[in-house]
This record gives structure tokens, sequence and C-alpha cells, in this order.
């Protein structure tokens, strides 16, 4: 009888946390080898790349902790700043929901090339000087205070449409000729976001800012004078909205072609990359997928056709017919 109740009295203390434990359905990418990286995020090392996982379940989130890879170490009595994470690790994927990254989270890392499918919302000081490559979501619209200063090795950077604030100095001391290109639909940006923290120009790298001509600049007073912004639109107007950094504005023209859009100033190539695929896909009651291009072009893809009447529904919209070949 003393047995029954003890294990009954366990069993009472433990309940909370069994249910807890139970409640708690997060899930998370397949990882064999994971530890935690802040709440709800997980790591590991997969060859020289590094993935970071945050939850899959709906309605969960987790973060990556300011400074969680940086550790310090001491050699005489000297305090030194270093990372956790390898030197041999170059890549860098974060996903799943992970919806903000810590400043200095990754400043000590050799990392180069970073890609984030994560929905964060905004990115401030995360990346140290040997970065590369970075590749954003629509979902961030901050680029915090001095988000990429002093990141030697970034030559090209292109924000996504979804930016609308821009702190200072985020793009100080870039790589001289690096470019920056900023999102047409950007309403304005100050000259503190653009410039940089030297007093003397001559200290100053050479970015170059590629611009919609619907952005206004706000002079705040910070030294821009190494900078040259590159206008897409027309010059007259981005001239007019530059203000005091008019006479810095250089006409640029953009093309795609072959699914590559290639900005240009004269007939020197300023950035090259894919086109952002704007077409429209349709998932139809049959399983197939509907695809609708930027010019009205229609295609399927895993479409089953079984007559020519078929065939030559899904290709009217191409002004295409079908018929039959006997071999």
């Amino acid at each position: 009888m003393k047995n029954t109740l003890l294990i009954t009295a366990l069993l009472a203390c433990l309940m909370p946390y069994m249910n807890a434990f139970a409640d708690d359905q997060t899930t998370y990418e397949t990882c064999t080898n994971c530890e935690s990286c802040g709440e709800g995020c997980k790591y590991e090392y997969v060859g020289n790349t590094m993935n970071i996982y945050g939850p899959t379940t709906e309605g969960s989130s987790g973060s990556i902790g300011n400074a969680v890879f940086e550790m310090v170490y001491y050699d005489d009595g000297e305090g030194y700043l270093d990372t956790t994470i390898p030197s041999n690790i170059k890549n860098l994927n974060i996903s799943g929901n992970i919806t903000s990254i810590g400043d200095s989270a990754f400043q000590m890392a050799s990392l180069e090339i970073v890609v984030i499918s994560a929905p964060i919302t905004s990115l401030g000081a995360s990346f140290g000087p040997h970065l590369k490559s970075i590749e954003l979501p629509d979902t961030v619209t901050t680029i915090e205070d001095h988000a990429f200063c002093d990141i030697s090795g970034l030559s090209y950077i292109k924000l996504p449409d979804s930016v609308t604030n821009i702190g200072i100095y985020a793009f100080s001391n870039l790589l001289d000729e690096a470019t920056v290109i900023l999102p047409s639909s950007l309403q304005s940006i100050t000259t503190s976001a653009l410039g940089c923290e030297w007093d003397d120009v001559e200290n100053c790298s050479k970015v170059h800012f590629i611009m919609g001509e619907n952005t206004q600049i706000i002079n705040k007073g910070q030294n821009t004078g190494a900078i040259t912004i590159y206008c897409t639109g027309n010059l007259a107007t981005c001239q007019q909205n530059a203000g005091s950094l008019s006479d810095q504005v250089v006409q640029a023209t953009v093309t795609t072609e072959n699914g590559v859009t290639t900005i240009k100033a004269g007939d020197t190539v300023l950035a090259s990359y894919p086109a952002k695929d704007t077409s429209i896909r349709e998932t139809q009651p049959d399983g197939s997928v509907k695809i609708t291009s930027a010019d009205g072009k229609v295609h399927y893809e895993g479409k089953r056709i079984y007559t020519i009447k078929e065939a030559n529904d899904v290709s009217a919209p191409t002004g295409n017919r079908v018929s039959l070949r006997y071999k």
C-alpha cells in the first residue's frame, strides 16, 4: 500500500513535465547530429556547409541568439574573441521558421556564401569580413545600422523588394567598386545609410548604388563623396530626387534576355543576375500545374493527355495546333 501511494505521488509530481513534453510537437528538418543555436534553432555541419534549421511546425518560430557562435580565449592573460564554427565552414544555409538573427552571430566565422530562406524581417551586423555572397528572403524589411559595414569581401548585393528601411553606415567600407542594388520600390533613403563613417573621402570605398527614379535621398550630412548612384529610370527625375548628390548620379540601363537581367552603365556591366520569375502557377483538379508567364503564355506541368482535343485545348493559348505523327 505504501509503495502504491509513493508511485502515485511521484506520478503526480512528474505529470506537468510529461504533459509539457507531450504538448511540444515542434518539428525540424531531419539532421543526424544537430545542436542548439538558440530558442527553436538547431544546426549541423555537412562537409564545408553549416545548415541551420528553424521549426517547420505551423505557428512555431525560432531565433539565432546574439553572438551565439562566439567565444573568448585567453593568451598570456589577454582575452581574444573567436568563433566556435570551424574555419573550413564556408557556406551557410538558414531555413525553417527562423525569424531573427542575433547581432555578431557569425562575425568571427569564415563564412563566404550565405543563403537565407527563413522568414527573417531584419538583418543586423551578423556576418564578418569573409562574406562574398548573401541571398536574402522577400520578408526582410529592415537593414540595420552597420549591417554590411567593413565586409571587405562583398562585391555585390541585391536587396529584396521588401526592404523599406536602411540604417546608418549599412554599406560603409565595402570592397572598392562593390555594387549594391537597392529595391526599385524603395521610397527614401538617407545619406547616412549610403555614406562612409570616415571623415576623409580618400579612406572611403567607392561603392556603386543602383536605384530607381522614385527613391528620394534625404540629406543627413554623412560623407558620400566616394559613392556613385546609378539610376535605372529617368535620369532627370533621379537627379532631382538625389538632392545634394545630384552630381553623383549616372544613367544605367536594365535589360532582360534568356532569363538573365543585366544592368549596365554605357558598356560597363554593373550587375547580372537571374530574372525574377513572375509567372503564376495554379494547381488543376487533375493534379497538373497551369503556368501563366508574364507575357500571357500558358503551359502545363504534369498534365497527361489522352485525346487530340485535350492536346489542342492545352496548346490553344500558345497559338499552336496538334497533329498526330505515326511511326
